[in-house]
């Protein structure tokens, strides 16, 4: 009997995704008066003889305007010296080169406080910015920063500079004493590289001057101390609008080393991670989720203190003090009357916002438990206009009247 081995073959045509693209002959710049174009053409991941389609436009377009420079990106495509080519014309609305915006907040423990910030934008149109911001009240400070996010060309380095001054009277529950008045004074810079849109690494250096009117609390015993720091850090940012996200992730985890050229020396090891995510009716789930480690001897002026607005809101600001800690936050965010076009860079309106915040902190010398975890829940406004945030919250854990929140920027 024989026996016949039969071969079919099958010919299934594949199309590449090559195939189905056209060419980039060229891009052409519009409308960039004060933007040099390599400032613009860097930021395209798009380069002329790639091969492209719809989507990578609109991704390219998108993340021109997530720069904050440009009002407005338009493309449009024309045909190019072959059927397969194009040449992209790239038409640019650059956005003045100043802003201003409001500082303002209420807190339970040092009062109200109000302020601004001003910021000269695209200096020389290489994305240069110069900062001053500044605020009165419970907690004075003053802020002159400076950064450029891409120096070096293929280097693609990132720089920043810092110098800050904050003056408050510590009230924290956590000091038995007599409340003490503090200085303190910061120079610090931040160097690192851009990998690509995602991801960077860097380090930051500083010195730090803290001026007391309580000796009690220093290093040195008397009322001033001085210390140096050193932070490398990691940060991966997917996020499609970072002042108001509706998807993507954000990760920084970093480690603080203070005292290098003193003989008392402390860290600070910690983790800050933020998920966004869109469901129907363009309502957002927000998590975000911190802790910090420490070793080594903490000044009182260094110690953690978590409870308001920016932390586990429905508790008293400071209400939980320590060297160590733990936060969680879920938002649900609602828009009521909100538009949203990250292309056209448009950003207008109000959401509602349903939230539970849980945190924990706890000292070098105590162990974590479970009892020692809080827990609170709320509810608020937010409202949105273009960079300009507010946001009006109410928390409560369950006893008493709780606490609102009012204020400019959101907690995450």
């Amino acid at each position: 009997m024989k026996r016949f081995i039969v071969i079919i073959f099958i010919f299934v045509p594949i199309f590449t995704l090559e195939s189905q693209l056209a060419q980039l002959e060229k891009i052409v710049l519009y409308g960039n008066t004060k933007t040099d174009d390599n400032v613009i053409l860097r930021e395209l991941q798009l380069k002329e003889r790639d091969l492209f389609s719809d989507t990578h436009l609109l991704y390219d377009r998108a993340w021109l305007i997530r720069q904050g420079y440009f009002k407005r990106v338009e493309y449009q495509l024309k045909p190019g010296s072959t059927d397969q080519q194009r040449i992209l014309m790239i038409i640019v609305q650059e956005k003045g080169s100043w802003s201003v915006s409001p500082v303002l907040s209420n807190n339970d423990l040092f009062g109200w406080y109000v302020g601004g910030r001003i910021v000269r934008n695209h200096l020389a149109g290489k994305r240069n910015q110069m900062g001053i911001s500044f605020q009165i009240g419970g907690v004075n400070q003053f802020v002159l920063s400076w950064g450029n996010p891409w120096i070096g060309d293929r280097l693609r380095l990132f720089a920043e500079m810092e110098l800050s001054y904050t003056a408050f009277r510590y009230l924290y529950g956590d000091y038995d004493m007599t409340p003490f008045h503090l200085q303190k004074t910061e120079m610090k810079m931040t160097l690192g590289r851009q990998f690509n849109r995602e991801l960077k690494i860097g380090i930051g250096t500083g010195i730090e001057r803290f001026g007391v009117t309580d000796p009690n609390v220093t290093f040195s015993g008397g009322r001033v101390d001085w210390l140096s720091h050193a932070e490398p850090f990691i940060q991966f940012d997917s996020r499609d609008w970072p002042l108001y996200p509706q998807k993507g992730l954000f990760i920084q985890v970093w480690s603080t080393w203070y005292g290098i050229f003193q003989h008392r020396r402390f860290q600070y090891h910690g983790m800050d991670f933020r998920f966004y995510s869109p469901l129907y009716h363009d309502n957002v789930l927000a998590m975000q989720t911190t802790f910090e480690f420490s070793r080594g001897e903490i000044p009182v002026y260094k110690r953690i203190h978590l409870g308001g607005g920016r932390t586990i809101r429905g508790y008293s600001t400071g209400s939980l003090p320590g060297e160590n800690s733990f936060l969680m936050s879920l938002e649900y965010r609602v828009p009521i009357l909100y538009e949203r076009n990250p292309l056209a860079g448009v950003h207008v309106g109000y959401a509602g916002v349903l939230f539970v915040d849980t945190a924990t902190t706890w000292y070098q010398n105590q162990t974590m438990r479970n009892d020692m975890i809080r827990l609170s829940v709320g509810l608020g406004v937010h409202v949105i206009w273009d960079h300009w945030i507010f946001r009006a919250e109410y928390g409560n854990h369950g006893s008493g009247w709780g606490f609102v929140n009012l204020g400019s920027g959101i907690k995450f």
